[in-house]
C-alpha cells in the first residue's frame, strides 16, 4: 500500500511538473516582444546617461592623453552595456511574423557596438575615426527604421553618440 501511494505521488508530481512545458513553442506576439524591448531598451537608456553626459562634457575639452584615456574607458563601458542589451533581446523568443525584421535589428545592434568597439581601438591608437561618424548614422537610421516597424519606442538605436 506504501509503495502504490508514493508510485501515485510520483506520477502525480511528474504530471504537474509537465503542465505547462511543452516541446511545441508557444505562439509570442509582437506585444510581448515589444514590451521587453522596450523595457530593455529604456534601463539602457538611463544606465547610459550618466556615460553619455561624460562623453559630452570631455568632447569639449582639448584631447590630452587623460581625457583621451577617460573617453576610451567611457566608450568601453557604454559598449559593454549595449551588448548586455543586445543580448538580452536576442535571447528573447522572436514573434513569427517578425522574425525577419528583429533578426535585422539585432544584426544591425550588434553592429553599432563592434563598431564602436573599432572606434575605441583607433582613438586608443591615434587613428582617425570620421569614416565611423558616417556609417554610424547610416546604422542609426535602419535601427531607427527597423524599431518603428516593429512598434518600438525605446529600442531605434542603442545610443546616441556625441558627434
Amino acid at each position: 500500500m506504501r509503495i502504490a501511494l508514493i508510485a501515485v505521488a510520483t506520477v502525480a508530481a511528474l504530471a504537474v511538473a509537465s503542465c505547462g512545458s511543452s516541446t511545441t513553442p508557444m505562439h509570442y506576439t509582437n506585444e510581448a516582444f515589444v514590451t521587453f524591448a522596450n523595457r530593455t531598451c529604456a534601463t539602457l537608456h538611463s544606465k547610459q546617461g550618466l556615460l553619455l553626459a561624460r562623453m559630452r562634457a570631455l568632447a569639449e575639452k582639448p584631447p590630452t592623453p587623460q581625457i583621451v584615456h577617460t573617453q576610451i574607458s567611457l566608450l568601453r563601458q557604454d559598449t559593454a552595456l549595449e551588448r548586455a542589451a543586445t543580448t538580452q533581446l536576442a535571447a528573447r523568443q522572436r514573434p513569427a511574423a517578425d522574425r525577419a525584421t528583429i533578426e535585422k535589428l539585432l544584426r544591425s545592434l550588434s553592429e553599432e557596438s563592434t563598431d564602436a568597439d573599432n572606434a575605441a581601438n583607433d582613438i586608443e591608437h591615434g587613428q582617425p575615426t570620421a569614416a565611423l561618424a558616417a556609417r554610424t548614422k547610416t546604422v542609426a537610421a535602419l535601427e531607427r527604421s527597423l524599431a518603428r516597424q516593429l512598434g518600438l519606442k525605446d529600442c531605434g538605436s542603442l545610443v546616441e553618440r556625441p558627434t
